[in-house]
């Protein structure tokens, strides 16, 4: 019984013990963080801070073509304390840009960014100083309502998984209207999607592709819808007999066998849309009439949309040119 009451008298005497250092170890590292807060908040330092850039007073007849920046990045110095207030407890007022201050000029507008400083100088401690800022140069466009409208042209680059293929790709809508001052609205002939790539597709996709910006131009819509359609590829054959051009009216061409074969791959979507009356294989009275080997090879004259690997069986054909009997031979 008395071991047990020692044991515990000493066990609770360790336990005040070791939390009277604890407590001492936790107030010595609380006062020496203070003292290195204090210290180095005192000391200048150098931070980067982004700063709202506003255009306003725009008139309703305006059309603004490209917008300056949305903002600038500045660079301040001043106590640590000064600094962290700016970070964390203060948001920094737009830098308004009057638009009827330059309204005169010819529908672009380059202002030095130092003109603008003065509006964030009256945001600022008067300790503060301003270090640099980024850009050195803020830019927009406008005009009053100059337009034309422009086809969309696809820039994107698409492909599929093996056994499939892109059998169209549709752009909607597929014109835009551009907004910009006469000089650049001559120049243009086009608006072009930004430049994308896709690969492995299997089924038909759509999405959403940005018109490509082009500076001192604004496109309405900004963005159009892309469909891409992805079928199966798949082959068929069909029989096409073999056409003479410029031939004699006293002559005829008689071909071994009178119809070749034309394998070809196509989409499983267009298989019954493509037959034997769109291909056309010809040969010409000149190649043959000084051919002594009795063979040629046939070629394709046309060849229909969707269709491609066409190839063509047998790949020589027999010949003979014969004469057309006369009437007064008869």
């Amino acid at each position: 019984m008395k071991g047990g009451i020692l044991k515990s008298y000493f066990r609770n005497l360790v336990s005040k013990i070791l939390n009277r250092q604890f407590l001492k170890f936790l107030f010595f590292v609380a006062l020496s963080t203070c003292f290195w807060l204090f210290q180095h908040l005192s000391s200048y330092y150098e931070m980067e801070f982004e700063v709202p850039v506003k255009l306003v007073n725009v008139p309703e007849r305006a059309v603004v073509t490209t917008p300056p920046q949305a903002s600038l990045r500045v660079v301040l110095k001043d106590h640590g304390s000064t600094l962290l207030q700016y970070r964390y407890f203060m948001d920094f007022s737009p830098i308004n840009i009057d638009f009827t201050q330059y309204e005169g000029r010819n529908g672009h507008v380059s202002i030095l960014t130092r003109e603008l400083m003065k509006q964030l100088s009256r945001q600022l401690s008067s300790s503060t100083h301003i270090v640099s800022y980024r850009p050195d140069t803020i830019e927009y466009y406008f005009n009053y309502g100059a337009h034309k409208r422009l086809p969309v042209r696809f820039l994107g680059r698409v492909g599929t998984e093996s056994q499939m293929r892109i059998s169209g790709v549709s752009v909607i809508p597929d014109s835009v209207s551009v907004y910009a001052i006469e000089s650049v609205l001559d120049t243009m002939t086009a608006a072009y999607t930004t430049a994308f790539e896709l690969s492995a597709l299997k089924r038909d996709t759509d999405f959403m592709v940005p018109i490509h910006g082009v500076r001192g131009a604004k496109f309405v819509p900004s963005q159009v819808r892309t469909k891409v359609y992805v079928d199966m590829i798949t082959e068929k054959t069909v029989q096409v007999p073999v056409e003479m051009v410029n031939f004699p009216a006293t002559k005829v061409l008689r071909t071994f066998p009178p119809k070749v074969n034309v394998t070809f791959q196509i989409g499983a979507s267009k298989y019954n849309t493509v037959n034997a009356g769109n291909f056309v294989i010809v040969v010409s009275y000149d190649e043959l009439v000084n051919n002594v080997s009795g063979k040629f090879s046939p070629r394709l004259k046309t060849l229909p949309a969707g269709v491609s690997h066409a190839r063509i069986s047998p790949g020589e054909v027999e010949f003979v040119i014969e004469d057309i009997p006369s009437s007064d031979g008869q």
